[in-house]
């Protein structure tokens, strides 16, 4: 991708959207360190780091634009993931206990 591109993308994107991306990344980073053997090159890594960072500066300035904080922002995503994955977990331990009085 060029960088035209990229710019004109992130540009599109609103800062609540580019929260949710730096989210995902920074997710993805914490599991390369936590399996490395699943982590990509370290080139790869070093790209991947520079392309977040750009999101980052550029979630700042548009949340700043509008009056928002952008750190906060990214922030509310990872609580909402976290509401969510408590959420399936509560749905499938309800689903298991279910199953299990059924059979009794």
């Amino acid at each position: 991708m060029n960088q035209e591109l990229f710019q004109t993308l992130l540009a599109a994107l609103t800062p609540k959207a580019l929260a949710y991306l730096a989210r995902d990344l920074e997710e993805n980073q914490a599991e390369w360190q936590s399996y490395p053997e699943d982590a990509p090159p370290a080139a790869t890594q070093q790209m991947f780091q520079q392309t977040l960072a750009v999101i980052r500066a550029a979630g700042a300035a548009r949340a700043e634009a509008e009056g928002l904080d952008f750190a906060q922002l990214v922030e509310q995503a990872r609580e909402e993931q976290s509401a969510e994955e408590d959420w399936m977990t509560q749905r499938n331990q309800q689903i298991r206990q279910n199953w299990l009085s059924d059979l009794e």
